[in-house]
């Protein structure tokens, strides 16, 4: 079986012809099904040597997916993601937005030239393609938070902008629809995420969308978090290990997961971090 069979099957689609339905539909099962999570990243780290052999692998990727649920974080996620979508006869490249972040550009399938941003390593609510059209993109509203591209400074630039209610709660990044990158220039990137001061180091954290559904669910060190579309935000303390694994066992559905966060608790103790101080 190719990896972009065993990919589509475990997507639970089939595969059709490039379309923007098509994308939008990949794009809502992949981050349904893929959590964005540091526990592989803490748990390996030593062990790969700071790289992930997952990046830019699809069939490492989706055998780790199968035997522990793990995802990864933008640079595991967008690259498999960007690799399905050419192998499936979609045309782009890969973006670096800013701050080392990956995302893409896929060139929408039926109107020439027209730029789609395309993240599935996020956690901001991307449930679809956003289509650039020179005018300033707004994201819905998503638990009171927004994302708004603002364009800026010539043909194809924007910034990325976080919103909340009326008020701007962080200016991001500002980059170019055309600024292409390849594999290759993220890995500086990807191994500086291993580093003790990254914050993908210093904590637990694993997200599970549930697009059709308009919520999402966040486990972040001790707490866990449940967002919805209509702006609820409802908050659980955690009481140690055994509640995170129930947490990930019977709220994200994710029981392969569980057997790393011990191996991940003892890798933060390793370095004198305790998640439950954060």
């Amino acid at each position: 079986m190719s990896w972009k069979t065993e990919y589509l099957q475990i997507l639970q689609l089939n595969e059709e012809p490039p379309s923007l339905s098509y994308l939008r539909t990949l794009i809502r099962r992949h981050i349904f099904t893929f959590p964005f999570e540091n526990l592989t990243k803490l748990v390996h780290r030593d062990e790969h040597r700071w790289i992930d052999p997952a990046f830019a692998h699809p069939s490492l990727f989706l055998r780790r997916y199968k035997k522990l649920h793990g995802g990864g974080t933008c640079y595991t996620l967008n690259s498999n993601f960007f690799m399905l979508l050419r192998e499936l006869g979609f045309s782009g490249h890969l973006l670096r937005p800013g701050d080392g972040h990956m995302a893409m550009i896929i060139w929408h399938p039926s109107k020439e030239q027209q730029p789609l941003y395309v993240d599935v390593g996020t956690m901001a609510p991307f449930f679809g393609p956003v289509l650039f059209n020179g005018s300033r993109r707004l994201i819905p509203s998503f638990a009171g938070e927004q994302v708004l591209f603002l364009p800026v400074n010539g043909q194809g630039r924007y910034v990325y902008l976080k919103v909340h209610g009326n008020k701007v709660m962080e200016r991001k990044w500002e980059f170019s629809l055309y600024d292409s990158q390849s594999l290759e220039s993220f890995l500086p990137y990807l191994k500086a995420s291993y580093s003790d001061s990254s914050s993908f180091m210093q904590q637990i954290r694993c997200h599970r969308w549930f697009p059709e559904e308009r919520k999402g669910y966040l486990l972040l060190n001790d707490t866990f978090i449940n967002r919805s579309g209509k702006g609820t935000r409802l908050e659980r303390k955690l009481r140690g290990t055994r509640d995170i694994k129930r947490c990930l066992l019977h709220d994200m559905k994710f029981p392969f997961l569980v057997s790393l966060v011990d191996e991940a608790v003892d890798s933060l103790a390793a370095r004198d971090i305790d998640y439950k101080a954060k």
